[in-house]
C-alpha cells in the first residue's frame, strides 16, 4: 500500500514505486493534467501515459 503522496509508474503491465513524492496532481480534463513535486511542475497532455 502506498500513500497519497507515492508516485507510481506503470509501464509494461507492471506498477512501479517511484522514490520521488508528490505535492499536487491535478487534472484538469481526461488528459491535460500537472503534478508538483521537489520543486518542479510537470505537465501531461496524454493522460499520464508519458
Amino acid at each position: 500500500m502506498v500513500d497519497i503522496h507515492t508516485l507510481v509508474k506503470y509501464a509494461a503491465n507492471t506498477w512501479t514505486k517511484l522514490t520521488q513524492k508528490a505535492d499536487v496532481v491535478c487534472f484538469i480534463n481526461a488528459t491535460t493534467g500537472y503534478i508538483a513535486y521537489n520543486n518542479k511542475i510537470l505537465k501531461t497532455t496524454d493522460g499520464g501515459a508519458t
